[in-house]
């Protein structure tokens, strides 16, 4: 945000724009200070944003990237019909999460993508309201005793998201086998984070039911270990079972290795591309790899086609042997 907003910055703007064609128009927007600490009312820069851009432009603007608490109270008044993507990246609750949901039906009629951060435990007391229920496309990051599996509960129409964990999810474990289960009959791509100094936990997985679900991504940028949270066994079957369909796995770990790598990995039949990122023990995985080979009669995950490794360290590796029952490694 300009510190101010004089003919000059906005003549600046008009060239963008007028250079740009019929091309729909993209904004990315940096909270100033004065942002933060003023209320909605008394912020010139955003009432003067509002007033000589967005809604000279509104018919244009498809993504619209850092919307501030006081550009949202009045954006979410007018009609921005064409936006696809605006992206919340302002703490909460300095906008109340129940005004976030009670969005204008006329503000963005073709509202898809949205990236919120930031959340906090305000979300445990919202209803629907008249959220964005036709939203495709999420990325979340969650903090605090949050449901976990609030965002899909919300967006039942998703095809694709990317949930940050940043602290434990809430949940009581003698409940976990009653919760509901929320049907994503569109989602075929999903990425999880997990928080730091906690084991993987999988228990979204027991209550979504995702038929169609084809790409999984696994990470954490923390955690020293591939170790799941323990559950019983028939509740990991039930887990596995749910992800019985996905093709294409990405792991980012630091460590990706032993039984529960494997374990996860046999349940997955239909996996076709196999992608780990980040991990400094390669030649381990390379050896779980062979010497699991040597010991099967049937092949070792029979669709398998690519397998791709980020290595980020220099090991020596013979990978000369490595060719059984799996396609040259990439």
């Amino acid at each position: 945000m300009p510190k101010t907003m004089d003919f000059k910055w906005e003549c600046t703007i008009d060239n963008w724009v007028r250079h740009a064609g019929d091309l729909p128009l993209s904004f990315a927007l940096s909270e100033s200070r004065a942002c933060r600490v003023n209320r909605p009312s008394r912020c010139s820069r955003c009432r003067q944003l509002q007033a000589r851009i967005f809604e000279k432009y509104s018919d244009r603007i498809y993504h619209l990237e850092g919307v501030t608490s006081h550009l949202f109270e009045t954006l979410s008044k007018k009609s921005l019909k064409n936006i696809h993507s605006p992206i919340f990246d302002v703490p909460y609750p300095i906008v109340e999460a129940s005004q976030l949901w009670n969005i204008n039906p006329r503000f963005s009629p073709n509202f898809r993508q949205l990236r919120l951060a930031g959340t906090k435990d305000t979300y445990m007391a919202l209803g629907l309201g008249t959220c964005p229920r036709n939203l495709t496309h999420l990325t979340g990051h969650v903090v605090g005793r949050v449901s976990r599996t609030f965002f899909f509960h919300v967006f039942p129409n998703l095809q694709g998201a990317v949930v940050h964990y940043s602290s434990l999810a809430y949940h009581n474990p003698a409940t976990l086998a009653n919760e509901e289960t929320v049907t994503l009959p569109q989602l075929t791509t999903l990425t999880v984070f997990f928080p730091k100094d906690s084991a993987i936990d999988l228990t979204n997985f027991l209550s979504l039911n995702m038929p169609l679900l084809i790409t999984l991504r696994l990470g954490s940028f923390s955690l020293r270990s591939f170790a799941l949270m323990s559950f019983a066994e028939k509740s990991m079957k039930h887990i596995y079972h749910r992800l019985k369909n996905v093709q294409q796995l990405s792991l980012i770990f630091n460590y990706v290795s032993g039984h529960e790598f494997m374990d996860l990995l046999f349940h997955l039949p239909d996996l076709e591309k196999l992608d780990i990122q980040d991990s400094i023990n390669i030649g381990e995985i390379v050896s779980n790899f062979r010497d699991l080979q040597d010991r099967l009669i049937i092949p070792f995950l029979p669709s398998l086609r690519t397998i791709t490794l980020d290595i980020n360290r220099l090991i020596d590796i013979d990978f000369h042997s490595f060719h059984v029952n799996l396609p040259p490694l990439l």
